[in-house]
């Protein structure tokens, strides 16, 4: 891989880095805004159940009408007086963080259209430069990756000597031997999301055939049976396709030292 990839390659990860904790902000911004909106209306944790419930929907009820600029019939003056400042800042706030988040997947769509997997991209329906960009931002030069296995684990989708899943352990030293992470793991879900909206056949027909075998597997009876067998589909493509994305990288890597 030349100089110049490498440079490219990183450029990426960190404009990633930065598009992440941007949406972080944001969330973190707006559930700030909206545990203070729960606050207000007396929310406590100790209350039951049901009324902590009702509390957090007219929290969000309130919060929709103020955000569009309405004054909710129903709110006490005390409330939107105490909320319309905070939330001034919220928005102003939430769009700075919106604006640098897309600037910067601005600059890492512009980076993976100088990749060399680029005409493998074009080739999946439902697949595209922001979701290479992606995988790139957390799995950095799909080269250093002696197989698709380890590209796997690396993103959330491997199999453990257990027979189970990759996923979250409390347990440090588990927590090292899954090398699970919730952000890479997010990342694939919506490109594996988006490749079941957007193909309409190669991956798409596979998801398909796929969902039919897990179904098939599964009890009658089972609970939830269908959203499992989704979801193991969609996880046999997303795996699937970061196979094939490799293949192709490792492909130019080698045509490129040639």
């Amino acid at each position: 891989m030349t100089e110049d990839r490498s440079v490219l390659i990183l450029r990426i990860r960190d404009d990633h880095s930065t598009r992440e904790l941007a949406i972080r902000m944001r969330i973190r911004i707006q559930n700030g805004c909206m545990a203070r909106a729960r606050s207000l209306l007396g929310f406590k944790i100790t209350l039951p159940e049901l009324e902590r419930t009702a509390i957090r929907n007219l929290a969000a009820k309130y919060m929709s009408a103020l955000t569009k600029g309405k004054v909710p019939k129903d709110a006490d003056a005390r409330f939107v007086e105490l909320m319309k400042p905070v939330l001034t800042a919220s928005v102003g706030s939430s769009a700075a963080w919106d604006a640098l988040a897309a600037a910067c997947e601005k600059k890492m769509i512009e980076g993976a259209g100088q990749l060399p997997v680029t005409e493998f991209v074009d080739s999946v329906r439902g697949f595209g430069l922001t979701g290479l960009a992606m995988i790139i931002g957390e799995a950095g030069d799909l080269g250093n990756y002696a197989n698709p296995a380890k590209l796997w684990k690396r993103m959330g989708l491997a199999v453990m000597p257990d027979g189970k899943c990759q996923r979250k352990a409390t347990d440090p030293a588990r927590a090292a031997e899954m090398g699970y992470s919730p952000r890479r793991r997010a990342v694939v879900y919506r490109v594996g999301d988006s490749l079941i909206k957007g193909n309409k056949d190669g991956y798409r027909e596979l998801y398909d055939s796929r969902k039919a075998m897990e179904l098939e597997r599964l009890p009658a009876d089972a609970k939830g049976r269908k959203m499992h067998a989704h979801r193991r589909a969609q996880r046999y493509i997303e795996k699937r396709l970061l196979r094939d994305l490799w293949r192709a990288w490792r492909g130019h890597a080698t045509s490129d030292a040639q």
